[in-house]
């Protein structure tokens, strides 16, 4: 694209808004499509942040009551 006057600035920056829009569009809809896909494996990532919560829970227990080891 070449510009050579104001009117050309002008032809460009309404391009510039034209594709502006037409990439957020995109954006909005990406946005959707991963809040469904999140939504809809909700349950799988419960289950599995839940085991972590645990095990990690057991290792602090762990830790907590072992801590006297860990001086030697």
């Amino acid at each position: 694209m070449q510009i050579n006057s104001f009117e050309d600035v002008n032809l460009a920056l309404k391009k510039v808004a034209e594709l502006s829009v037409k990439i957020e569009k995109i954006n909005g809809e990406v946005t959707l499509a991963c809040n469904e896909i999140k939504e809809a494996r909700a349950g799988e990532i419960k289950v599995l942040s839940d085991e972590l919560g645990y095990i990690e829970q057991c290792i602090t227990t762990f830790c907590e009551n072992n801590k006297h080891e860990f001086a030697e």
